[in-house]
């Protein structure tokens, strides 16, 4: 990943350049294809991720099985 989009999302005057270094150092790049879900029904998320690029929709189903868009995330945006 990008060390300026890792600048953008943990741009704060009280991080040392030793705690940034520590916080990038944990971050992982994990390339999703199109359409791909990053999450499956009745899966727990256990982290988040920083969209590099692209267009990210997230969404819930009815009871019908229609999906309702709850947000849509761009680039550089802490997806959740």
């Amino acid at each position: 990943m990008s060390e300026n989009i890792l600048k953008t999302n943990y741009h704060h005057p009280l991080l040392s350049d030793d705690e940034l270094k520590a916080i990038f150092g944990v971050h992982t790049r994990t390339i999703f294809q199109k359409g791909e879900m990053m999450l499956k029904e009745g899966d727990t998320a256990n982290s988040y991720f920083i969209l590099e690029s692209a267009l990210m929709r997230s969404f819930v189903r009815d009871f019908n099985g229609n999906d309702i868009t709850t947000n849509f995330f761009a680039a550089n945006k802490i997806v959740i």
